[in-house]
């Protein structure tokens, strides 16, 4: 029998011995996570933005949970706190994650983590007419951190049934370009993040029944993660949607699996009023939250038990020195050619291309990209307006620019070379004659900048031609032009 069925098998026996069974009454679990919610949402708490009153009270109110369950201060207290800035306008903000620790039972194996993380931050407030229009965030995210305390309830009750320890983390800042997560991977604590085994991102739980499911997208970046997850998830009735290895780059989890740590992003979907003043804590199906909060606390004590817990292949695949993206292309711009021996200059005609791109990066700033596509293009003179079909193949390397939100927006500038095939045209009414006056083939460069953001890439090209359009040389005409481009990564 294969080592890893082996170990699978004992994982999921280790599960099953546990044999957990959720120490309160459903109702009473459902009347929990409401209580949280409500306190956390409630328009006291002024939407828990940076620099409010109410992210203060927030943050409290989970330090005193976590001192309720017992769990151990991280740091000289439950508050890792750190400072950011904002650059429109500049302000300067104190941030403060909470993070309590729960001590696993396995004397070896109790100095590996898993992280349970939820980020109780949310979008304050706007004033308009005199008045405040309040962002409550109950599903965004006093959801996640509702189940995330009634999580840590659970365990500090049944230290038993862990033999890794478990960390608690109240995120600040999410909403300010993961900040908070961000700072705790950099942070000087007790800990390696080598001993961090697996990160959960609870962020999003309210709408289990709206959305149809859960989606639990990162779990497969752990080996035998995903097939406890897909056992559990079959034993508390809980549809998955999603147990893919890739993390997500979009919310807590990034700054994890970015540092090369398993992440799994447990999330409903966006059915709530998203970002919304409308996002109030009576519109949550809090019998759904208490559904995923036991299915989470059956999983975590399943993985928690598991001997070895290692990144999978696919997790690793997205963090390593080259990747790749492939994707469709599209852009609108103009053409005209360039008389440079003449006294005038020919107008620009409407061009566009469609095709595929690949882009292949090495490391954090460097990406080529070959697209190949469709293109029209032309140019007016006095003659008339010419329209030409052909196949490009252009060539471009990118440096990108490095920001606090890494692979979810990488502006860069790009440089590099085309390749064009013509395959037919028209001067006016009459066919271009490829065959005897004009070149098929043609070499040029391209300069131009962009950005890439999660999956799409926009960019402005200008490209020149380098090789002369007609055969005859004494006649030196020369394609230009430039394009708007819109490209989606699947």
């Amino acid at each position: 029998m294969k080592t890893k069925t082996i170990r699978t098998q004992i994982a999921i026996i280790l599960m099953l011995s546990a044999s957990i069974a959720f120490s309160q009454k459903e109702n009473s679990l459902q009347e929990s996570l409401q209580n949280h919610v409500s306190f956390l949402a409630a328009d006291s708490l002024e939407g828990r933005s940076l620099g409010s009153r109410g992210r203060v009270l927030a943050k409290i109110y989970i330090a005193e949970a976590f001192a309720e369950f017992g769990l151990k201060p991280m740091f000289d207290d439950y508050f890792h706190s750190f400072e950011m800035r904002s650059q429109m306008p500049v302000i300067n903000f104190a941030g403060s994650n909470v993070v309590g620790v729960l001590e696993g039972s396995d004397p070896v194996l109790k100095d590996e983590y898993i992280v349970i993380g939820a980020h109780y931050d949310h979008l304050g407030y706007k004033i308009k007419d005199g008045g405040r229009i309040l962002y409550p965030g109950a599903d965004d995210n006093a959801s996640g951190v509702a189940v995330m305390l009634e999580i840590a309830r659970f365990f500090s009750e049944n230290r038993h049934k862990l033999r890794r320890s478990i960390i608690f983390i109240g995120f600040d800042a999410e909403e300010s370009m993961l900040a908070g997560s961000r700072e705790f991977v950099r942070a000087d604590k007790p800990i390696q993040n080598e001993q961090i085994k697996l990160m959960f991102s609870l962020d999003m739980l309210g709408m289990y029944h709206a959305n149809k499911g859960l989606g639990l997208k990162g779990i497969g970046g752990v080996k035998e993660g995903k097939d406890i997850a897909i056992l559990t998830a079959n034993r508390h009735g809980i549809n998955l949607k999603n147990t893919s290895a890739k993390f997500d780059y979009r919310t807590d989890t990034y700054y994890f699996g970015d540092t090369r740590i398993p992440s799994a992003h447990a999330f409903t979907g966006l059915k709530s009023p998203y970002h919304k003043p409308e996002d109030t804590a009576d519109l949550l199906e809090y019998d759904g939250m208490a559904m995923i909060t036991k299915f989470l606390i059956d999983l975590i004590a399943g993985i928690s038990n598991i001997e070895n817990m290692e990144p999978t292949r696919g997790f690793l695949a997205q963090i390593s020195t080259i990747r790749f993206n492939i994707g469709a292309v599209s852009g609108l711009g103009s053409t005209n050619h360039n008389y440079k021996d003449e006294f005038f200059t020919a107008k620009q005609v409407f061009a566009f291309h469609g095709g595929l791109l690949l882009q292949m990066h090495i490391g954090k700033h460097i990406t080529f990209q070959p697209e190949v596509h469709y293109n029209r293009y032309g140019s007016e003179t006095a003659e008339g307006v010419s329209h030409v079909n052909a196949i490009t193949a252009p060539l471009n390397l990118h440096y990108n620019f490095q920001n606090e939100i890494g692979r979810v927006l990488r502006p860069f500038v790009s440089g590099g070379v085309y390749y064009r095939h013509n395959l037919n045209g028209k001067a006016g009414d009459t066919n271009i004659d490829f065959d005897n006056i004009f070149r098929r083939e043609e070499w040029g460069y391209n300069v131009g900048a962009g950005v890439d953001f999660m999956f799409f890439h926009l960019s402005v090209n200008f490209h020149n031609g380098l090789t002369n359009i007609y055969q005859d040389k004494d006649i030196k005409v020369f394609n230009s032009g430039f394009s708007t481009n819109l490209g989606v990564k699947f």
